[in-house]
């Protein structure tokens, strides 16, 4: 059995975060969108310097899942005024669960999952949310698993292609999470 190890990332970790999240959005993504709208959108959303303020903002937490040493996946959570989206203090935000191609069906997700939830209760939050994009059908399957519900819409623009992104909620309080 390999070793799964739980790491929180820092400033440090800007230059591998980036390199997992490229790698991880193209092959999730870049089927669907041109090589324009992914170059813009990449350049925007994981220019180094960017990542660097993201690792240190107060109100946003990285943490990183290594397979034998190896970065596998990991989560992005916000809280209060660093939710992508204006919420109530209530909420926690799970901004980005990504898993490496070659480590997904190893339960990475489940595990980043649980430790989102564990987060939030930390935090004393009552709910989760999240966006996804409307034509990922393995994270939609993947959350309503976890008992998320439809609760919204937003439009997400990559480069210049409107998408729809579905809003997820997770009542936290009174609930068995599984």
């Amino acid at each position: 059995m390999e070793e799964i190890t739980l790491k929180k990332l820092t400033e440090d970790d800007a230059q591998q975060l980036q390199t997992i999240s490229i790698e991880t959005y193209v092959d999730t993504f870049g089927e669907f969108n041109t090589a324009e709208n992914m170059a813009t959108y990449l350049e925007e959303a994981y220019e180094i310097d960017k990542l660097r303020r993201e690792l240190t903002t107060i109100g946003s937490e990285f943490y990183l899942l290594m397979v034998s040493d190896i970065p596998a996946a990991y989560l992005k959570i916000n809280i209060d005024e660093q939710q992508s989206e204006e919420m109530p203090a209530i909420f926690l935000e799970i901004e980005r669960i990504y898993v490496r191609k070659q480590f997904k069906r190893m339960g990475l997700g489940n595990r980043l999952m649980e430790l989102a939830i564990a987060k939030a209760k930390e935090k004393k939050k009552e709910k989760i949310w999240l966006g996804v994009w409307e034509h990922n059908k393995t994270a939609l399957a993947f959350y309503d698993k976890w008992g998320f519900t439809h609760f919204s819409e937003h439009i997400f623009y990559m480069g210049d292609d409107a998408q729809t992104d579905y809003i997820f909620v997770k009542e936290l309080l009174g609930e068995d999470e599984k």
